[in-house]
């Protein structure tokens, strides 16, 4: 996965994806050929969506 990534750049796979996607915005890449894993559906993250921002907030500011 890490071999798949782009510099500057948070990489995540379809899994991860179905797990953070109500929460952040996400760049569909398609799929990646990763390192020893065949072809993975891989995903930039490009923020936090803006209604859940303040519902995250409170995680990281406690």
């Amino acid at each position: 996965m890490e071999s798949s990534g782009e510099p500057g750049e948070v990489n995540i796979s379809g899994y991860t994806y179905m797990l953070v996607r109500d929460y952040f915005e996400c760049q569909y890449r398609g799929k990646i050929d990763a390192k020893g894993k065949g072809f993975v559906d891989m995903y930039f993250v490009r923020g936090i969506k803006k209604e859940k921002e303040s519902e995250l907030k409170s995680l990281y500011t406690a």
